[in-house]
């Protein structure tokens, strides 16, 4: 959860009663006398987070020894391509999950860049006012 944090004080003056009910800004401080002494805009602190769930890389098989000295049982030949098989088909799921995680944050990085750019753009126009 992120905390609302002031980004911006645009007023340091004594605002009028109605000037408190403005839902786009709050009140920085107030004396009690129902008067703001200044407002600023309430934005969420901190970065937000992506919910993207990075895949992990699956293991490769390790080799069995007797390969190297070349004794290796037919069961431990038929076992070793057993485990072959299945780490390839976890490499097809693993490369699936990628695809997906890329799509995910590339998602997250257009809508922030969207978000921005409404920011960027009420900049402008408050400069050009």
């Amino acid at each position: 959860m992120l905390i609302k944090c002031v980004i911006a004080v645009f007023a340091l003056a004594v605002l009028p009663q109605t000037a408190l009910s403005h839902e786009d800004h709050n009140p920085l401080f107030s004396k009690g006398d129902g008067r703001a002494y200044g407002y600023g805009i309430m934005v969420p602190c901190g970065k937000p987070d992506h919910d993207c769930r990075k895949p992990n890389k699956p293991a490769k098989p390790t080799e069995p020894f007797c390969v190297t000295t070349r004794s290796c049982s037919e069961w431990e030949i038929s076992s070793y391509r057993l485990e072959i098989e299945a780490y390839n088909q976890e490499v097809e799921t693993y490369n699936y999950q990628v695809d997906q995680y890329v799509d995910c944050i590339n998602d997250f990085i257009d809508k922030q860049k969207e978000a921005a750019e409404v920011h960027l753009e009420a900049a402008r126009e408050a400069r050009n006012d």
